[in-house]
């Protein structure tokens, strides 16, 4: 055999170079076992060893038997990411057409996979995951979706990619991931509250601007920008926080409108909605008020009392609301109906359709009871700010009225929940500390004062007067 091989050598022999210009075909005289798609099985393979001493691994690297060590030079025929590779060597050349029409199978499928996850990265930052902002996905630059670049990003042939101060969205960082340009932890920065709050009123106000002189909804800004900064204010662990800074604002068409997507999110996770019902959920309410574009400027801030007319009008925007969204491609119909009917009450008394129970859709009635809170505890220029605690009774008094009663009690709740721990005077004037919550009557919680415990839900003389 190592004659034989000499000489076959000796025949392919390049006279100037004084290397084999090419490989020789050694046929096998003994029967091949065949593995998937007619490729040489595990015993072949160990039967070729002699043929040819340097084989490839199942890992795709190449192994040189004399040496014991791998070669990284050699290309994988199958790309990255596939689980068996081609033994380079070991096909014959009639079946280097086999070899094409693997390879181009498994490119299709790794960029079928490279689509799929970034759909499915796109759900997940729409649903509030990874980083900070991105919860589901801890590694890899999406999770600096929502940070601020501190620098300029240029790539490598020097050409702005993405500027300085840039609130990062997922396609700023697949363009980033495209141009090759790597992101790294003193590239980006947390985002302070206010920060984040100013950047969406500006984002709000301008994507509304564009719909109030253009009648064409951005929904990919809407996607890209303002949807997942809600989404990053709505996991800040003191949400009265965001309220009280939102409050600080004059536009209030705008912060009311994250408010309520604030607020209705909340909602939607108290009841345990799914991910993706919850991230339409936030979209329907914070698109619930659009219809505002077509009022004008003078009414909706007008100080003091409307006419029949002007209070006609207001009441329109339902109508102005959905017949922008219901044409719009992307949308689902129920953002529509959302902004015809969160103005819908229980017991008929809402409009424009003065509808009642089932008749309202259930995200309407979401939106309704996170509207009429928000609305209560802002600041108008008709009216101040009911005080939080107020609110809270009187939505409680309400809940089996105007309002749906689970809805609201789920939100009341969950509010009260966010509360533990603080400090709250009560209407003797004592000052205590709430320590739990009744999911049956949760504006009454157990308090506790200077180490004796009142059970507000029995001790009916007493009630909160304000959280400190």
């Amino acid at each position: 055999m190592p004659q034989e091989r000499a000489e076959i050598e000796r025949r392919y022999r390049d006279p100037t170079g004084g290397r084999p210009a090419e490989r020789p075909v050694f046929r096998r005289q003994y029967p091949v076992r065949m593995g998937i798609c007619g490729m040489p099985g595990r015993q072949a393979r160990s039967r070729g060893k002699h043929l040819r001493p340097d084989y490839r691994r199942r890992d795709g690297s190449e192994h040189d038997s004399e040496s014991g060590k791998a070669n990284p030079d050699q290309e994988n025929v199958f790309g990255p990411g596939m689980r068996r590779q081609v033994l380079h060597g070991h096909i014959r050349n009639d079946r280097k057409q086999d070899v094409r029409r693997w390879k181009l199978q498994a490119e299709s499928l790794i960029t079928d996979e490279i689509v799929s996850t970034r759909a499915r990265d796109r759900r997940r930052i729409m649903s509030g995951g990874g980083g900070d902002c991105v919860q589901e996905r801890r590694t890899g630059p999406y999770r600096y979706v929502g940070y601020r670049l501190n620098k300029n990003m240029y790539n490598r042939a020097g050409v702005l990619i993405v500027p300085v101060h840039t609130v990062l969205a997922s396609k700023d960082v697949e363009l980033l991931v495209r141009q090759q340009v790597r992101l790294r932890d003193e590239d980006v920065e947390r985002l302070p509250v206010l920060d984040l709050i100013e950047t969406a009123i500006r984002e709000v106000k301008s994507a509304f601007d564009k719909i109030r002189h253009s009648e064409r909804v951005p929904l990919d800004r809407f996607h890209e920008k303002i949807i997942p900064i809600i989404v990053k204010m709505s996991e800040h662990p003191d949400l009265n926080l965001i309220f009280a800074l939102l409050e600080r604002k004059d536009e209030y068409t705008y912060r009311h409108s994250i408010g309520v997507a604030l607020i209705a999110k909340l909602i939607g996770k108290a009841k345990e909605l799914p991910a993706q019902e919850l991230l339409e959920l936030t979209s329907a309410a914070f698109l619930h008020d659009i219809g505002k574009v077509k009022i004008p400027d003078d009414i909706l801030n007008k100080a003091g009392k409307l006419t029949p007319n002007e209070f006609e009008l207001i009441q329109n925007h339902t109508i102005y609301g959905y017949e922008l969204l219901k044409h719009v491609s992307g949308i689902p119909h129920r953002h529509a109906l959302v902004a015809l009917q969160h103005h819908e009450r229980e017991d008929g008394s809402g409009y424009p359709g003065g509808l009642t129970g089932e008749a309202i859709d259930c995200h309407s009635k979401i939106v309704a009871v996170a509207d009429v809170f928000h609305a209560m505890i802002s600041k108008r220029v008709y009216k101040n700010p009911v005080p939080f605690y107020k609110v809270l009774v009187e939505m409680s008094e309400n809940a089996y009225g105007t309002l749906e009663p689970s809805t609201t009690l789920c939100f009341l709740k969950r509010i009260m929940d966010m509360l533990i721990g603080n400090r709250v005077v009560l209407s003797n004037g004592d000052v205590g500390k709430i320590v739990m919550i009744h999911a049956a009557d949760p504006i009454h919680p157990l308090v506790e004062v200077d180490g004796t415990y009142v059970d507000l839900s029995k001790v009916r003389t007493l009630h909160l007067e304000r959280v400190i």
